[in-house]
């Protein structure tokens, strides 16, 4: 189980950073301005920090076997 959880975590990791540098290319096919390619670029990041923060913050508060039963039932 333990290597399981691993898993899932360096999973996560690779698919949040593997978005990053594909992203302002991709915006940038639509004719978008570079403030607006920073700004989709900035917003993801800013609610991938928001969305962990508040996962770590549910996590303390309930515990990671309360929530990996949810998770995993």
């Amino acid at each position: 189980m333990k290597y399981l959880i691993y898993f899932i975590i360096i999973a996560a990791f690779i698919d949040t950073f593997s978005q990053l540098p594909i992203m302002s290319p991709f915006a940038k096919t639509f004719d978008s301005s570079p403030a607006f390619v920073g700004l989709i670029v900035g917003m993801y990041s800013f609610s991938n920090m928001i969305g962990n923060i508040l996962a770590g913050y549910w996590i303390d508060k309930n515990g990671a076997k309360k929530f990996w039963s949810l998770a995993f039932p």
